[in-house]
């Protein structure tokens, strides 16, 4: 895989983290832990890391995702030198209390939102707050701390819209089974006239995204007329009552369609569908299935590769592979054979990789040029996977594709079809 020069993030940040470790002397253990760890973390991202640290942290510190969010540099200089464990990476604390991530980031969060009265709080603060919750909650290995810091993101999340003047409103989706899972409906701020519904697309993150990191990708549908429904992957964000399990990969997806079905805003015959990374296994399973669906695209999807070769998860990044494997409600470290499980979850494995087509729904298959994680064999057996299919790369390498140019491809391949 091509490498590339590493970002330095040369912030007060740093300056920080360094003077909160000065005077330690790494151990050979943990300067090799440390130096892996960045390895994997930087053939994760096709040779690119946003951080000259991120070689003390299990994390992936993905901080223009979180400035995005609302997350402000100072909140950066505050918590992460609060961050500190013995271990040979900084955030790998599991008792939660002062010096673990979710404890600290939360205890952030409550400070900034107690700033201002709720009468008084702006779209921005708002943001800002949600984004400090989200973060709090990362990666959603599912602990009832995190679980609660991302109920508290959806919740600040929601009034951030709405004080922007967006439809913007938390959803309950039936399960077949029973029971529903949580979605976020985002709508036009001009509604359809009465004899209209509106067309609809179903988003979903991968493994460690949840449904509140959407909001900029998915305002450019509403704001051309689209409704937008996010939610999470099973067994990831607040989504963790379904597992990822080989035949019930697409409940999720089924819940959204069926409350779209029974919505008197939203079109049933106007549907697509997008899901990244560790969602693309429910996305094509989901879109076999329903063959009514006008537009789906993959991006960037998990659908064989580490899953028949099981072997190479040792070179992903450990946070990644953990919360792979938590999706499945199972705890990798403890695994002593993790192809088990992941070898059932393949579409090649269920016969779907045989070149010949399994559905007929538009489907567009995109990712970088050379993913560790979907590889371009993988991407092109999915795209066979359908008799409508284009398949189209972006960047040179790295996990998914990013940019301007992807996402206009994506937003023209959905908008021309559904």
């Amino acid at each position: 895989m091509k490498r590339t020069q590493r970002l330095l993030l040369l912030t007060p940040l740093f300056a920080a983290l360094a003077a909160c470790m000065g005077g330690i002397q790494p151990t050979a253990l943990q300067s090799k832990a440390s130096d892996t760890n960045l390895q994997q973390h930087e053939e994760f991202r096709g040779g690119e890391v946003e951080s000259s640290d991120q070689e003390h942290w299990y994390r992936e510190l993905r901080l223009s995702d979180w400035k995005a969010l609302g997350v402000t540099e100072s909140d950066f200089d505050t918590v992460l030198p609060r961050i500190n464990s013995s271990s040979p990476l900084r955030d790998t604390i599991t008792v939660y209390g002062p010096g673990h991530w979710t404890y600290e980031w939360t205890r952030h969060a409550e400070k900034v939102a107690s700033q201002q009265p709720p009468s008084a709080q702006t779209a921005a603060l708002l943001q800002r707050v949600s984004g400090l919750y989200l973060t709090a909650s990362y990666p959603n290995l599912l602990s009832d701390h995190e679980q609660a810091a991302l109920r508290n993101a959806v919740d600040y999340y929601v009034k951030a819209g709405l004080n922007m003047g967006q439809r913007i409103a938390v959803i309950d989706m039936p399960l077949s089974q029973g029971g529903s899972i949580k979605g976020l409906l985002h709508l036009p701020r001009q509604l359809a006239e009465n004899d209209k519904k509106l067309p609809v697309i179903l988003w979903t993150g991968g493994v460690d995204k949840t449904l509140v990191e959407h909001f900029q990708s998915a305002k450019k549908y509403t704001d051309t007329g689209y409704a937008v429904i996010t939610f999470d992957i099973p067994g990831g964000g607040l989504n963790r009552a379904l597992k990822v399990s080989p035949g019930t990969e697409a409940e999720a997806h089924n819940a959204a369609l069926a409350y779209v079905k029974n919505s008197t805003l939203l079109n049933e015959k106007r549907v697509a569908a997008l899901s990244s990374s560790g969602g693309g296994l429910s996305l094509m399973e989901f879109t076999v299935a329903t063959p009514e669906l006008k537009a789906v695209v993959a991006r960037c999807a998990l659908v064989d590769g580490v899953l028949t070769q099981p072997e190479k998860l040792q070179y992903l990044p450990a946070m990644s592979v953990d919360s792979f494997f938590a999706r499945q409600g199972l705890t990798y470290k403890g695994l002593d054979n993790p192809g088990r499980y992941t070898i059932p979850l393949s579409l090649k494995t269920k016969g779907y990789f045989d070149g010949k087509p399994h559905t007929s729904v538009p489907l567009l298959v995109i990712n970088t040029k050379d993913d560790p994680v979907a590889s371009p064999k993988d991407m092109r057996a999915t795209a066979a996977m359908s008799s409508d299919s284009e398949i189209a790369f972006f960047g040179e390498a790295g996990h998914c594709p990013e940019g301007a140019e992807a996402e206009n491809k994506i937003y023209r391949f959905i908008t021309e079809r559904i």
